[in-house]
């Protein structure tokens, strides 16, 4: 990047976007978006012929059983040796069950070349121990808020790694749910309103760690039962959730008692999660309150769906003036909606294994989280919302927006998240994902010459790959998106150059889709003096500070403070 193009980025195009606001935005948008070079639909997908069978089960760290058990998925045949589908099919391009790819599957002859997983993770992504590398300008609160939003659209089905369990858009299910038996369940049934109990969360089970009733039919109880063929309402999800911490969660333990019904099967994972969701949920009876009042006239339905589109609205404002925004780090984005209709990118939303995978940013993940003076390990802070309840959300957050979040980069993945790790370059193999390089030139993006270029003249790490993976064309991606070095006019990026443009060109090209930005929809969805409700979110920090507990004050931020 020039000088003088830094100059006019910096402080040219500030000037530039308050004259020409919307002009510059489409610019800017499109801009992005056109790097790369063919905008959906992708020719391939990751669905294969009967014949093909289906890969073994595999874990995933955006995991989510919610097929039932006699899903056709579950009858196929896994193979040992899965051969993806390198030929254009009807069902492949429709169907949305089947997760997309950007690139066709790589020959086999380069994937059973490739290093053994477990000798990657221990040689380029462990974090040894007491060797955390903390970001310069990244929060806690931005790792725990990019799981939060991830796991609502990147949702792998276990049962069958080709296909996922998402709705491909992003739509609030974290606290909504996926389908309407979640939604249903989790609603108060009055006003308009979702469930609260002490402005918290409701609790999911009973003191003696039944799942209450009015819960057995949320999506993830009822398909957890199923599938573990286990008549005790979330034994299954217990054991499940047992796993990912490394323990088992005793019935009447406290992790399992204090647990909260959410849209998400994963929405306890973290007190950040749930801390999250809770203000979403608050700000969800906020919204309906205030429409309540505007149209006394309206039934709880009404006010509910309508409440539920003003919040979708203001997340994927948030997404991108918040969220998009920090990894942009000098454009400054808004939520522009009057011009995807007439673009050429303008298609069916539909979630990619690339898109996927890139996303695993593990890490951001602190090896401890303090907050009121004490400083809690993973399995602190994980699964244990009565540390959420002892410190209360808005401490939670406010002590996440001081701690920095791990820098993106090789050596920085926690020992905890091994498994998550490993699961990334087993899908990446399974599914034969092209070499890095050749997303560099998908993507628009110069691919680097040599293992020098790639980690910008590092040279202990160009040796590390070297001997692991020979010459940079043979570089998977899951490594080489963490392994590549920052642009030398961003040395303190967010995330590596190739990281930020996939990101930011499937993020806009799946919100600015999104059926609720349409000109149509819309206006007949905020008419009669609605848009100033629904345009009058602020972002993150309008949310949580109308809905912070009364007398505290809570200050969210993605960059660190």
């Amino acid at each position: 990047m020039s000088a003088i193009f830094q100059f006019a980025v910096r402080y040219v195009l500030p000037i530039v976007q308050k004259v020409f606001p919307h002009w510059t935005q489409r610019l800017l948008i499109n801009l992005v978006i056109k790097k790369e070079r063919h905008a959906r639909p992708h020719p391939f997908s990751l669905w294969t012929g009967a014949s093909a069978g289906k890969p073994k089960e595999g874990g995933t760290s955006k995991t989510a059983s919610l097929l039932s058990a006699d899903d056709p998925a579950s009858r196929l045949t896994a193979k040992s040796k899965f051969t993806p589908s390198v030929y254009v099919s009807w069902t492949g391009l429709v169907n949305r069950r089947y997760t997309g790819r950007h690139l066709p599957p790589v020959e086999g002859s380069y994937i059973d070349s490739l290093p053994a997983k477990e000798e990657v993770f221990q040689r380029l992504l462990l974090r040894k121990e007491g060797q955390f590398v903390p970001s310069d300008n990244t929060s806690a609160l931005f790792c725990f808020f990019a799981q939060w939003f991830t796991d609502s659209f990147l949702r792998t089905n276990p049962l069958d790694r080709r296909q996922n369990t998402s709705n491909h858009e992003i739509d609030y299910c974290q606290i909504y749910g996926l389908d309407g038996w979640t939604t249903h369940r989790l609603r108060e049934r009055r006003l308009g309103r979702m469930l609260l109990e002490n402005n918290m969360l409701p609790r999911l089970t009973t003191p003696n760690g039944d799942v209450r009733e009015q819960f057995h039919e949320i999506g993830y109880i009822r398909a957890k039962r199923a599938i573990a063929n286990n008549q005790i309402p979330g034994a299954g999800l217990r054991d499940a959730l047992g796993l990912s911490l490394g323990e088992t969660l005793e019935p009447g333990g406290a992790r399992w008692t204090h647990m909260y019904a959410t849209g998400l099967e994963r929405g306890n994972s973290t007190i950040l999660y749930t801390a999250i969701s809770t203000m979403c949920v608050r700000e969800h009876n906020y919204v309906a309150g205030r429409l309540a009042t505007m149209h006394p006239e309206w039934d709880d339905d009404r006010l509910f769906e309508t409440a539920r589109l003003i919040m979708i609205r203001n997340v994927l404002q948030i997404v991108v003036e918040d969220y998009i925004n920090h990894i942009a780090g000098i454009a400054r984005f808004k939520l522009e909606r009057h011009f995807g209709e007439h673009e050429r990118w303008y298609r069916t939303n539909r979630i990619s294994l690339e898109f996927n995978l890139l996303y695993r940013w593990h890490s951001l993940v602190p090896d401890h989280f303090a907050v009121g003076g004490q400083s809690y390990d993973h399995k602190g802070y994980r699964f244990n919302n009565g540390l959420l309840e002892r410190h209360g959300v808005e401490q939670c957050i406010n002590a996440a927006s001081i701690q920095p979040a791990g820098r993106v980069q090789l050596h920085n993945t926690p020992y905890f998240l091994e498994k998550a790790e490993l699961a990334t370059l087993d899908m990446s193999r399974t599914f034969a994902l092209r070499p890095f390089v050749e997303y560099c030139e998908r993507f628009g993006e110069r691919p680097p010459a040599s293992m020098m270029e790639l980690v910008g003249g590092d040279a202990k790490a160009a040796a590390e790959l070297t001997e692991l993976y020979g010459t940079v064309e043979r570089v998977e991606l899951p490594v080489g998106l963490i392994a590549q070095a920052r642009d030398k006019s961003r040395p303190d990026a967010v995330l590596p150059p190739l990281v930020t443009t996939m990101v930011a060109v499937d993020a806009f090209t799946h919100i600015l889709t999104n059926p609720l930005l349409a000109d149509q929809v819309y206006e007949a969805a905020f008419s009669g003096g609605l848009a100033t409700l629904a345009d009058g979110g602020g972002g993150i920090a309008g949310l949580m500070a109308r809905n912070a507990s009364s007398g505290i004050t809570v200050k969210p931020s993605f960059a660190l403070r």
